[in-house]
């Protein structure tokens, strides 16, 4: 048997997700070597993506026992106990890996994940920037970075690793969507407007887009052409519940309630547990003074959410 030929083949299925010829593959090797470390590594590492991690953990072990400087190992072991949320064991391990390999971009973004469920999160932020100084077009960090910086609200930096991950990966629009939102929350509404212009141009049915153009205008207080831009959208997509509770919303403002409540009550005939359709009725309905009607809606919003401070309010 030629180990050192059927050892890459089984790794090379590995990567194109093949993992069934893959662990044929390996189990040829351990048949006849079944201390080969290497096919150990790998059975683990396969063993570990299935979450069977007691079982990939013990194979990844014996091999480390014959040879112990496998960084691909070590950050694998990290990886299993990353999974079962035991965040220090994990990070022990992807420390023993980057000491063997400091480059190891993996096992350090692997390490600021880790810190970012810990809430460490200044730890989590270094290791990211760490990751990406090691190999500045790893994606992963870049797209933790944006989102970590959106969340706690620092959107200059924010949008700048989302354009980074846009300029990496320009089919996922998730990136543009929130480059755009970062754009309304800075007030740049005219590089957002921009964006969605062009959205739309290169494909006049996007719906979403059309959602976030009129979006866009309703923070410009342009009411009546975001109205006209909703109503495309749900043209395009009759049974998109964000266009249609970003619509009663328009509605609710400009003081058109039954408008309002039609698309709210559309929405609950699809989603029947739709908390923002329910508060907007209840809302309503005080401002109509319609006071049984509006108890209903607010009991219906807080055995959704006992936490819901809207409908409290």
């Amino acid at each position: 048997m030629n180990v050192e030929k059927l050892l890459p083949e089984a790794i090379n299925f590995m990567r194109d997700g093949e993992i069934e010829k893959a662990q044929s593959f390996l189990n040829q090797i351990l048949k006849e070597f079944p201390k080969n470390p290497d096919a150990l590594t790998q059975s683990g590492i396969i063993l570990i993506h299935e979450r069977k991690f007691k079982k990939g953990i013990n194979l990844i072990e014996s091999s480390l026992l014959i040879k112990p400087n496998q960084p691909e190992a070590l950050l694998h072991l990290g990886i299993a106990f990353y999974q079962e949320n035991k965040f220090d064991q994990a990070i022990k391990y992807f420390d023993d890996a980057i000491k063997l390999q400091p480059d190891y971009s993996e096992a350090i973004y692997t390490k600021a994940l880790s810190y970012e469920k810990m809430n460490l999160i200044e730890d989590a932020i270094n290791n990211y920037n760490l990751a990406l100084n090691k190999n500045p077009n790893y994606l992963n960090p870049i797209i933790n970075l944006a989102y970590l910086y959106f969340k706690l609200e620092n959107f200059e930096i924010a949008k700048n690793f989302f354009i980074k991950a846009q300029n990496l990966n320009p089919e996922n629009n998730e990136f543009s969507q929130k480059i755009s939102e970062i754009n309304n929350h800075l007030g740049n509404y005219d590089e957002s407007l921009e964006y969605w212009d062009k959205r739309i141009l290169s494909d006049p049915t996007d719906a979403d887009a059309y959602n976030n153009k009129a979006v866009t205008l309703m923070n410009l207080d342009r009411l009546d052409e975001a109205k006209v831009l909703f109503l495309r959208g749900l043209e395009l997509n009759e049974n998109d519940t964000t266009l249609m509770i970003n619509l009663a919303g328009l509605y609710e403002e400009q003081r058109e309630y039954t408008q309002a409540e039609i698309f709210c009550k559309k929405i609950l005939d699809l989603v029947p547990h739709h908390d923002k359709s329910i508060n907007m009725l209840g809302k309503i309905a005080i401002d109509l003074g319609k006071n049984d009607s509006a108890h209903s809606y607010i009991n219906q919003a807080l055995n959704l959410r006992p936490d819901n401070l809207y409908a409290l309010l």
